[in-house]
């Protein structure tokens, strides 16, 4: 009898841990359809076994499957079972270099000494907005930033808190906890699933007309530590720096700008009506600090939809969320409007 059930023997209750992974979960979340949660997507099972899951995932639409296993004997069965996958003898450190939509890393990371690295790794071959689905024993009822020394059958094996498991070896992702995992024998600590995405940086655009307060509110920002990136900054350099002569913004700044009092709104007014807005969101995404977890982005430029829309593509390009800000203005309303606007008796 094998250790994945194809035909329901297997110790490993597959079928049931193929449930437990809520693969309807993950489709809801990428607009796929419920039955085919997995279309289109480029999918690596690490420790694949004998092909059980690399099987479903062509099943539910994969158009890429590869599986990876160090046991020989696994691989060639697995290639028997499901010829259209490629499968990959080695260990986990052998991962192609090669990026996936989608990650599969069930029951084995407790084989690991080096936890946390393993994470990295795995996440340095997830594609922008890729996901890893990981199951393992975790010592949920245990408090702590710590491991959990648990017997196996094949010695003592480490399992993180949830608290050292979020934290810490996933520190890098964002991880949404799915719920418990099938109970198999020989388990000391119950198993559970997480859907883990790399975390993206944060980009706020703070999109306002001149005398709006938005430099005050990138202040306010820049004062509790976080970067600003100020446009109005960028155009100066444009038009100044010698060294900016290879944008061609600056022909146009230094022909319209070079001489009086520099206005920042109306060089960003004349870039999009010389149809140069790609130009300006490629300057500011070259030069926004994009290493950080979380920076600002404060100018007249950005009120302009052109620019804005090009440069949010841009930054979404290089896995950043951008989120933006513009202000809500109160208009005051007159008495008699309230008294219109409150219920009669009738209704």
């Amino acid at each position: 009898m094998g250790y994945q059930d194809f035909d329901g023997k297997g110790d490993s209750k597959s079928h049931e841990k193929l449930k437990a992974l809520r693969l309807d979960d993950f489709a809801n979340i990428t607009g796929r359809e419920r039955s085919l949660p997995l279309k289109g997507l480029s999918v690596l099972d690490v420790g694949c076994n004998e092909g059980f899951f690399c099987i479903e995932a062509i099943r539910q639409g994969a158009r890429r499957v590869v599986g990876l296993d160090k046991s020989p004997k696994f691989i060639a069965a697995a290639k028997e079972r499901c010829p259209e996958a490629t499968f990959i003898e080695g260990t986990w450190w052998n991962i192609p270099d090669e990026k996936f939509d989608l990650i599969l890393f069930l029951s084995a990371i407790h084989y690991e000494p080096r936890q946390k690295e393993l994470l990295a790794f795995l996440r340095s071959r997830l594609k922008p907005g890729g996901t890893l689905i990981l199951e393992c024993g975790v010592a949920r009822d245990q408090r702590g930033r710590r491991w959990y020394a648990a017997p196996r059958a094949d010695g003592v094996k480490l399992y993180p808190t949830e608290e050292l498991l979020i934290r810490d070896l996933l520190s890098g992702y964002a991880t949404r906890f799915i719920g418990p995992s099938v109970r198999q024998a020989g388990d000391p600590i119950p198993r559970y699933i997480y859907h883990c995405s790399p975390k993206q940086n944060t980009a706020i655009l703070i999109a306002a007309k001149g005398g709006a307060g938005k430099t005050c509110l990138a202040g306010d920002f820049q004062s509790r530590g976080i970067p600003v990136y100020d446009t109005d900054g960028m155009f100066n350099r444009i038009l100044r720096d010698q060294n900016y002569s290879w944008n061609p913004l600056q022909n146009l700044f230094k022909s319209e700008f070079g001489a009086g009092e520099v206005n920042c709104g109306l060089m960003a007014v004349r870039a999009v009506d010389c149809g140069l807005h790609e130009v300006v969101a490629e300057a500011i995404a070259l030069e926004c600090p994009l290493d950080t977890e979380l920076f600002v982005l404060e100018g007249d430029a950005l009120r302009h939809e052109k620019i804005r829309l090009s440069l949010i593509s841009k930054l979404a390009a290089k896995n950043v969320n951008v989120w933006t800000m513009v202000p809500e203005r109160h208009i005051p309303v007159a008495e008699q409007d309230i008294v219109s606007m409150l219920p009669t008796k009738n209704e």
